[in-house]
């Protein structure tokens, strides 16, 4: 069952863990009050872990991976995954019971941009904003915005 105070929040921050030799990423996830409420981490077999660390920025975009979040209890809530890409390749959300729930697909435009579509493949909401500045709006299919993702908390600069 997932802890009640991962979906408590509505404003969730990513902490990323740094470390020299990066073979996984591993995320922590804070709500708007500074609690952790869950983690976010990379799950890779030894041999990707391999390639991703000796691969260059070009291949890397390539290859496969898969981020499993789960809340405080270790409970898994979702998995972002995507599959090996030569050219473009969508990325596939998965719920806690492997069951596919929504994909993002790349926007052919300047800028970072993706559709957030269901299921079904119907365009369910957007993402888009400037990926150096790390400020992206999530809008719904009619424009409205839903949320927004920072790389600082809200209220500080």
């Amino acid at each position: 069952m997932i802890s009640s105070t991962f979906l408590e929040s509505n404003v969730y921050v990513i902490d990323q863990k740094g470390s020299f030799f990066k073979m996984e990423s591993s995320f922590t996830i804070y709500n708007a009050k500074r609690q952790c409420v869950g983690y976010i981490k990379e799950n890779q077999n030894t041999l990707l872990k391999i390639a991703t660390f000796i691969a260059n920025k070009k291949y890397k975009k390539m290859l496969p991976f898969q981020f499993d979040i789960t809340d405080v209890d270790g409970n898994l809530i979702a998995s972002i995954c995507r599959d090996w890409s030569i050219l473009q390749s969508g990325i596939t959300i998965n719920g806690s019971e492997g069951e596919e729930i929504a994909k993002l697909h790349r926007k052919a435009r300047i800028g970072t941009s993706f559709d957030i579509t269901d299921f079904y493949g119907h365009k369910v909401a957007s993402i888009s904003g400037d990926f150096f500045n790390w400020s992206f709006k999530i809008t719904d299919g009619q424009g409205n915005q839903l949320g927004s993702i920072e790389k600082k908390w809200e209220g500080t600069t």
